[in-house]
């Protein structure tokens, strides 16, 4: 089956550089139809970032999203000057990765912006500065602006948030590696409408790209992980889950894909 990954990388990061085009040459030979990317050379620099996305704005797989270091004080123009080149759906927050807390009066701005631009927001979670609960004010002062978590970490909280919330959606990405049998997605599914559930890797993090090889500790691939998806849940769920709640929701971004 073809499937959307909604949570896919290029660029520096972790002492190394996933390059534009070693992304399109793994990507051949995977399932994947369509990848929500942006680009991790944002925390180094908007140039580089900006270059990397628009070496692949010719790949029809790639939808490409911004990341946002809200304490750069440019980034509103940056972002709109790449919005004139490239077909920006949304964009990307990182707490972690760029050092900053969860709050109204930092991330107010970028809120604003994508509410009168329509687009929707993707921010990582984790269990500490990232940590899902932090964005309650936000998301319910925005009830018109789409907030995907990333990771679903901190399960229990992310998933009240998305049944809490209806701008709020669930990505699933590394789920598989630290709950085997799939457990928070199971849960989710018995919570929160099953629209809200996004597959997502976190690419090309531990897959096998050639010039990586030596930087992988356990290779991941898309392959395994449908398997593991179409075994463990049941076959709609699966299905909307790889692939139909993706496309559904891009839809309203202006992204048309073929069902």
């Amino acid at each position: 089956m073809r499937i959307i990954d909604f949570h896919g990388h290029c660029g520096i990061q972790h002492n190394t550089c996933y390059r534009p085009d070693e992304i399109r040459r793994f990507l051949d030979g995977t399932p994947v139809d369509r990848i929500v990317l942006s680009s991790l050379s944002a925390v180094v620099s908007h140039e580089y970032a900006a270059r990397e996305l628009l070496e692949l704005r010719d790949d029809p797989r790639v939808i490409p999203t911004y990341w946002v270091n809200p304490y750069l004080a440019e980034w509103p123009e940056e972002l709109e000057r790449l919005r004139r080149q490239l077909p920006i759906v949304g964009v990307k927050l990182h707490p972690t990765a760029n050092i900053y807390d969860i709050d109204k009066e930092l991330l107010g701005p970028v809120f604003d912006h994508c509410r009168a631009r329509h687009l929707f927001i993707s921010v990582h979670t984790d269990t500490h500065r990232s940590s899902p609960e932090r964005l309650t004010e936000l998301v319910l002062e925005y009830p018109d602006v789409d907030v995907v978590l990333v990771h679903m970490d901190n399960p229990v909280s992310s998933i009240f948030l998305a049944k809490r919330c209806p701008n709020v959606y669930l990505e699933t990405s590394w789920v598989e590696r630290k709950w085997a049998n799939l457990a928070p997605i199971k849960i989710a599914l018995d919570c929160v409408e099953p629209h809200k559930i996004l597959f997502g890797t976190d690419f090309p993090y531990e897959f096998p790209l050639p010039e990586h090889l030596d930087r992988i500790g356990s290779p991941r691939s898309y392959e395994a992980i449908v398997e593991l998806y179409q075994e463990l849940l049941p076959a709609d769920a699966a299905r909307r889950i790889l692939r139909d709640n993706a496309r559904d929701l891009l839809r309203r971004y202006g992204v048309t894909i073929d069902d």
